[in-house]
C-alpha cells in the first residue's frame, strides 16, 4: 500500500511540481484513493520533494528608486 501511494505521490509530482501536499492530496481524493494531508507530507519528507514556488522578481526596479544616468555610454 505505502509503495503504491509513492508512486502515485511521485506520478503527480512529475505532472506538476508546483504541487504541494494540500494539491497532492486533493488530486488523490478525486482519483479515489482517501488519504489525510498529514500522510502526504511524511511521505513528501521521505521522498525531499519539494513544490517549485515562484521566486519574488528582483530585477524591476521601485517606484520610488532614484535612477542614475550611464556614464559609460559614448
Amino acid at each position: 500500500m505505502h509503495v503504491q501511494l509513492e508512486e502515485k505521490i511521485k506520478e503527480h509530482y512529475t505532472l506538476d511540481p508546483s504541487a504541494g501536499s494540500r494539491r497532492i492530496t486533493a488530486a488523490l481524493n478525486r482519483a479515489g484513493i482517501s488519504v489525510k494531508r498529514s500522510v502526504i507530507r511524511r511521505f513528501i519528507k521521505k521522498l525531499k520533494l519539494k513544490g517549485i514556488i515562484p521566486k519574488r522578481n528582483l530585477s524591476k526596479p521601485k517606484a520610488s528608486a532614484q535612477k542614475f544616468p550611464y556614464l559609460l555610454k559614448n
